[in-house]
């Protein structure tokens, strides 16, 4: 199966180049409602108060042992590259979840069984029942599966992991459970249409020179990055809006087109220096 991550650019090419990826604990997520659709989260009355202990430590250590990784179905939905893509100056990773190993049983929810449910309306109660002295395959599907209907346009699957399966990192001072990534994992990386507009520059007149030298190489540097990915086997794509539609359409990246680009480019900075 292949399952989509919305990425920036600085992410995306620390998960290549790591061949890592990031886990989060859910209430790290941008949605206030993440983990409420168990219907437990309010006052008890007094009869229920006698279970109510034992529910709550079933409910807490689901939302503290276990890390969501959130990828999509769809590649070119406009809305999650605005959203997720730094308004289209990021990218999207594919991943192939066989060779990733997202789809083992080892994963508490793998990706075949991690589709997100959108509703209209908050799920009822879970029963009581469901709450036994382990966390249930109920508790699992309510804690990470269920959102609102207003998120749907994301057509998300959740991966579902033990934090103890993961290795804890700080990741530009946040805290990460990161999972290595085995080989061929990654097939291919999309570009946003935006991908070269933060190396936009203005000229500084006091010293023009300098300016674009150091323009030239953020170039450069991209025109390698992106060669290193198609030398790991990934093959790179552009996105884009279609003309006589609001839809975005893929093409094809041509290494010879990027390494001849990289070759005039570093011909054109010797000769500067």
């Amino acid at each position: 199966m292949k399952l989509y991550k919305y990425t920036s650019y600085n992410a995306a090419k620390s998960i290549i180049e790591n061949s890592n990826i990031g886990f989060n604990q859910i209430d790290r997520f941008n949605d206030p409602f993440e983990g409420k659709a168990t219907g437990w989260g309010e006052a008890v009355p007094d009869w229920d108060k006698i279970y109510a202990q034992k529910r709550q430590q079933i409910l807490l250590e689901a939302r503290v042992n276990y890390r969501v990784l959130s990828l999509t179905r769809e590649p070119l939905n406009p809305l999650m590259w605005s959203h997720y893509s730094q308004a289209y100056e990021g990218v999207v990773i594919e991943f192939n979840t066989h060779n990733a190993g997202f789809d083992s049983d080892s994963f508490v929810i793998p990706a075949s069984k991690g589709e997100v449910i959108y509703t209209r309306t908050k799920p009822p109660k879970l029963e009581q029942q469901v709450f036994k002295d382990s966390i249930t395959s109920d508790v699992l599907k309510r804690s990470f599966l269920f959102k609102s209907q207003e998120w749907s346009y994301e057509e998300e699957v959740r991966i579902v992991c033990e934090s103890n399966h993961l290795t804890a990192k700080l990741i530009n001072g946040r805290p990460m459970d990161m999972y290595q990534l085995p080989d061929n994992s990654i097939k291919s990386v999309y570009l946003g249409y935006n991908f070269f507009r933060p190396l936009n520059y203005i000229l500084d007149r006091n010293n023009p020179i300098e300016s674009r030298l150091k323009h030239d190489k953020e170039i450069l540097d991209l025109y390698h990055v992106i060669l290193s990915w198609m030398d790991r086997g990934i093959s790179v794509k552009a996105c884009g809006p279609k003309n006589n539609s609001w839809r975005l359409t893929e093409s094809g990246i041509n290494r010879q087109s990027i390494q001849s680009s990289a070759s005039k480019l570093e011909a054109k900075l010797q000769q500067k220096i």
